[in-house]
């Protein structure tokens, strides 16, 4: 997607000449989203949009390589303990997880404020709530209706300062249930 954002759809897309556009260090900047590092602009393309972003999606792909990353990490951090404590498990270990990325994120919505914070912690969540939903999927009813009066609950409180704890908890139900 990267190659093609910088050497196709760049080029037919700038508004600036394309000496000047594979001129720019810039261009071959807009390359480090391939090792996840996100860069959002490319010379001249979107240049009159509001947000001049090439491909918005790709500031997620840190987040989700860091949330697969962790997920290895916790399988085997579970492994070890399940063979010393035949108590703990990955399920359960997630389940520990999902509580401390809930207080980690309510801390930085509430107290922190900081938007870089929460971006992170907010799809790290719903990740791992995901995990979550899929290893208690025989003990948790995904059931349409309510996933629909889920979503629409979150949405009737959604200029409220209840909303950023709604999303993280009834969002991901409410679209597994309808899908």
């Amino acid at each position: 997607t990267v190659l093609v954002c910088v050497f196709v759809l760049g080029p037919i897309i700038t508004c600036v000449s394309l000496k000047k556009y594979f001129g720019s260090e810039d261009t071959y900047k807009y390359l480090l989203n391939m090792v996840l590092l996100p860069v959002h602009n490319l010379p001249g393309v979107f240049n009159m949009n509001a947000y001049q972003t090439v491909n918005g999606p790709l500031w997620t792909m840190p987040v989700e390589f860091a949330a697969y990353i962790g997920l290895m990490i916790l399988a085997a951090v579970s492994e070890r303990l399940c063979k010393l404590n035949g108590r703990i498990n990955r399920k359960r270990l997630n389940l520990l997880v999902v509580c401390l990325l809930i207080v980690i994120y309510l801390f930085t919505v509430f107290y922190l404020h900081n938007q870089m914070l929460i971006s992170i912690a907010r799809p790290m969540l719903i990740f791992y709530e995901g995990v979550m939903y899929y290893d208690y999927r025989e003990k948790i009813t995904l059931n349409p209706i309510f996933g629909i009066v889920a979503l629409i609950v979150l949405f009737a409180f959604a200029q409220t300062f209840v909303f950023s704890l709604l999303f993280v908890l009834l969002l991901p139900y409410g679209i597994l249930s309808i899908t």
